[in-house]
């Protein structure tokens, strides 16, 4: 359910390049992963060589693999005078922004439609 709501969040012309990938094996042929959960680096091996990895988990994922990269962890800052936002709350608006930039910048390439990946 988080997932679907993050999903309706991300503009239109990108919701469909995002698919919630349940086991590791689904995503072998990915290249772009962003990480919500620590994953170990025996489940990191399932991503392929050049994988970027988009770290959206505290505490970081450990930088076991050398062929690929690692995102540092996003973060931002709320004006002063923001009152009444829980921590959930927060942490969708982060998430939220964060796609929206990985799908704007140059490093992130799309995949086709048919390919159902992360």
């Amino acid at each position: 359910e988080r997932f679907e709501k993050v999903q309706k969040e991300a503009p239109l012309e990108y919701q469909s390049y995002l698919v919630q990938v349940t086991k590791y094996q689904a995503a072998q042929h990915c290249k772009t992963w962003i990480v919500g959960k620590w994953i170990t680096p025996r489940e990191q091996n399932w991503a392929p060589r050049g994988t970027h990895f988009h770290q959206f988990v505290v505490p970081p994922i450990f930088a076991f693999r050398r062929d690929c990269t690692y995102g540092d962890l996003a973060a931002m800052r709320l004006p002063e005078d923001v009152e009444g936002l829980g921590c959930c709350e927060v942490t969708n608006l982060l998430l939220i922004n964060f796609l929206v930039f990985i799908f704007r910048t140059s490093r992130f390439v799309p995949l086709r439609p048919e390919v159902t990946c992360c």
